[in-house]
């Protein structure tokens, strides 16, 4: 899995990640919290809001992590799923970004890699030059792959 998603990149990958989801136990619950505003911005005009859109998709991009990153005894990667700013119709863009962070912590002698995975979603939008947005974090509780391989590897489930 790369660090960058998008929502059509993710669609060929569907029957892997149903393969995962079959391989990992029901998640135990996840939380999240109401959403919150962004303060709102004011700009010459609906190009210059755009301009700012554009400008965070690329610093958003910049976060995220291509491989998993080495942490004490386990990995951690930034991800990042969006689409970038998107033209509705005359005088509006819409931004929608999702960005997670997913700890993979194995436990050989129990023969599973615990996963954890938390996000912040943002969604901004452009109505000429006045920027509006809210943003909200959330969680899911742990869930565990099983894994026959050293270290942190994602083991494949055979049918």
């Amino acid at each position: 899995m790369i660090g960058i998603l998008s929502r059509t990149a993710i669609r060929p990958k569907i029957g892997g990640a149903a393969l995962a989801l079959l391989s990992a136990t029901a998640a135990q619950g996840s939380g999240r919290l109401p959403p919150l505003p962004i303060p709102s911005q004011k700009f010459a005009d609906l190009a210059a809001c755009r301009a700012y859109l554009d400008q965070t998709y690329r610093d958003d991009l910049a976060k995220a992590d291509p491989e998993p990153v080495p942490i004490d005894g386990g990995t951690r990667q930034t991800l990042i799923e969006s689409e970038g700013p998107v033209g509705t119709d005359t005088g509006h863009v819409d931004y929608a970004i999702t960005e997670g962070w997913q700890i993979r912590h194995p436990e050989p002698d129990k023969g599973y890699v615990q996963i954890s995975y938390s996000y912040r979603t943002t969604t901004m939008a452009c109505d000429g030059g006045v920027l509006t947005g809210t943003y909200a974090q959330g969680y899911n509780s742990p869930s565990y792959e099983h894994s026959t391989a050293p270290g942190n590897e994602r083991s494949e489930v055979k049918p």
